[in-house]
């Protein structure tokens, strides 16, 4: 049994989400992939231990996503009424959830900076950044087509003013992980929208944006589980091509510009019949 087993365990929660474990693969062909290459075993020893570490936190990171529909359920069954008040004790136990959810999030991405630009960012082995933001901009500023598939998609991911990666790194602007820990508390509420008809329903508001809670939680989730996925394929490809002893990396094929996550509905809300579903 691996130390990675002994986080996820053999009925792994995220393999039922997402169809697979984040770092799984990487970690299982560790070995293999870094025999005798350009790594010493300190620096392996210490993008082994952030492997563990990221795991760890994007497993809290999606617990405390599911956490919040629970809590959220249970606020609406409990009042069972046209209009739902979040005060007392089901305010702080839904913000406790929602928040911590963009917190880890937020750390899970800034542990997987360290493994993702040690090991894609040249030179290689010895990029080291700590911040996922300071990784995205160099990502974006390099013109090696190794990175391709990754910058595209930040690319993509920054021109849409609600995606997860403008939420949690404030590309323009300050990060939703900022606000929260040095000015505010998440803007959560119950809500009539057309969507909803008469009844009110919970939704998270960013800025002038109001987003049905489940909505946001897997905007979130998935598209940070997505990115990790990707960039995962990517160190595989890239390290397991590398020579013995040699820095040339290959160039990569169109087939990694795009990585399909299984499309099935996790969250679903049934307006009509209150029905939350997770």
């Amino acid at each position: 049994m691996s130390k990675l087993d002994l986080i996820y365990g053999p009925d792994c929660i995220l393999s039922q989400f997402y169809g697979k474990e984040p770092l799984r693969t990487l970690y299982e062909k560790f070995d293999d992939i870094f025999e005798n290459k350009i790594l010493n075993e300190e620096k392996l020893e210490s993008i082994d231990n952030k492997i563990l570490n990221t795991c760890r936190k994007l497993y809290m990171f999606h617990m405390a996503g599911l956490m919040s529909l629970k809590t959220e359920k249970e606020i609406s069954i409990k009042q069972n009424r046209e209009c739902i008040f979040l005060i007392w004790e089901d305010e702080i136990n839904l913000l406790y959830n929602l928040e911590s959810m963009i917190l880890f999030s937020r750390s899970a991405l800034d542990l997987g900076a360290y493994i993702f630009s040690i090991l894609l960012l040249e030179p290689y082995g010895n990029c080291r950044k700590d911040s996922f933001n300071d990784f995205s901009k160099e990502l974006l500023k390099s013109e090696n087509q190794n990175l391709k598939p990754l910058k595209e998609k930040l690319q993509e991911l920054e021109k849409d003013n609600l995606s997860w990666y403008r939420l949690l790194c404030g590309t323009r602007g300050r990060a939703l992980r900022d606000k929260i820990s040095h000015q505010t508390i998440l803007a959560v509420d119950y809500f009539k929208t057309e969507s909803s008809g008469d009844k009110e329903y919970c939704h998270v508001v960013v800025d002038k944006s109001v987003i049905p809670i489940e909505d946001f939680i897997k905007n979130i989730s998935f598209g940070v589980f997505e990115f990790f996925f990707l960039a995962e394929e990517l160190i595989i490809k890239t390290w397991s091509d590398v020579e013995k002893n040699s820095w040339a990396l290959p160039d990569l094929p169109n087939s990694m510009s795009r990585i399909e996550i299984n499309p099935t509905i996790l969250y679903e809300v049934k307006y009509e019949s209150n029905e939350f579903k997770i």
